[in-house]
């Protein structure tokens, strides 16, 4: 019931994180998600959006801290000729402060506040044969898939695949974790238990 939800939502208090993510069912009305940040517009609280089209466009009036589109709903909202990187400025000209864009094989673009930072990434999240073990398990299935872009020497399956970004990954993750969250979140130390 979202009546229910909207009065949970009014708990909030100042500092935490709303995650609004997942498509919206057809059957109930596709301005849902911002019906509800409207109950808490007036929280200091930072806002995740994972959706798309109608639903993700209506939200910005809201400024979410945080959006996560891929390129193929960017695509989908923009036109085909749109750009992980001009996509994002859009979408931040249009209310969102930080946003990263997925983009399948070729990895993601987060693009901070105000767009002053950009970093562009593989895939960082996965270990040395992680992508691996993926590829040759859709491979032994007769799956359509494509080798892995600059992941194994002179493309070949066979061989060990580099591991040449656990540094950019770490260091993504880290300056990220210090700059957006650690360095914006207010720290109140009374009532923290002793250890």
């Amino acid at each position: 019931d979202l009546k229910m939800l909207a009065e949970k939502l009014q708990k909030l208090e100042s500092g935490d994180v709303l995650i609004v993510s997942g498509n919206i069912p057809s059957a109930i009305p596709q301005d849902t998600y911002s019906r509800l940040l409207e109950t808490v517009k007036d929280k200091d609280i930072r806002i995740i959006v994972d959706t798309n089209g109608e639903a993700l466009m209506d939200v910005l009036k809201f400024h979410p801290f945080l959006i996560k589109p891929n390129i193929d709903e960017l695509r989908d909202i923009f036109g085909e000729a749109i750009t992980a990187e001009d996509g994002a400025a859009m979408l931040q000209a249009a209310g969102a402060r930080n946003v990263i864009v997925s983009m399948g094989k070729d990895g993601a673009l987060l693009m901070a506040e105000d767009g002053r930072q950009i970093f562009v990434m593989g895939h960082p999240e996965y270990d040395r044969i992680t992508l691996d073990q993926e590829y040759k398990r859709d491979k032994s299935k007769n799956l359509p898939i494509e080798l892995p872009v600059n992941y194994y020497p002179n493309d070949d399956c066979e061989q060990k695949p580099l591991l040449t970004w656990r540094a950019h990954g770490n260091t993504l993750y880290g300056n990220w974790l210090n700059y957006y969250v650690y360095q914006a979140t207010p720290y109140d130390m009374i009532g923290t238990p002793q250890f």
